[in-house]
């Protein structure tokens, strides 16, 4: 199986829906090593990406877009985006190329714990619910093998 084929798939089950973290050049559409030549105009969206985002969108996901342009290009960046019809709620300029990493806290389930004695390792283990994850793309491959299932719980 060529791993441009494997196809990530996400089930989340949450009162509220997820917030998407995507980047831009690479992810959205195609990118350039110059971000001068990300600037002309040519961009075209990745395989799947309008479909994805549109879903997101109309499933109530926040959706925040980050990218390692300088806040220089902002108008430019948001420019591009609009004309390419993404939806999204905030963009976050100059994070540079490196790895991001994304924090998180995770939640305890009462219906899980209440009336099983655990000790503190297996009570961190069994009763917590983990609310951060992460999905990395291949640069330029698009979001087609990307699937993130949404269902929508009750409060507890």
């Amino acid at each position: 199986m060529a791993i441009s084929k494997v196809i990530k798939m996400i089930e989340i089950k949450h009162r509220c829906p997820p917030t998407i973290f995507s980047d831009i050049d690479g992810t959205i559409w195609k990118h350039e090593y110059d971000v001068r030549h990300s600037m002309n105009g040519t961009q075209r969206l990745l395989a799947g990406v309008f479909d994805s985002f549109l879903d997101w969108h109309r499933q109530g996901f926040k959706i925040i877009l980050t990218t390692g342009r300088p806040e220089s290009l902002r108008e430019e960046t948001e420019r591009q985006l609009r004309e390419l019809g993404i939806f999204y709620n905030q963009l976050v300029m100059d994070c540079g190329p490196g790895p991001r990493i994304l924090i998180n806290d995770i939640e305890e389930r009462a219906d899980e714990t209440k009336f099983t004695p655990l000790s503190a390792s297996e009570h961190a283990l069994r009763s917590t619910r983990a609310k951060a994850q992460a999905v990395n793309l291949i640069r330029d491959e698009g979001m087609e093998n990307l699937e993130i299932n949404y269902t929508q719980e009750k409060d507890l």
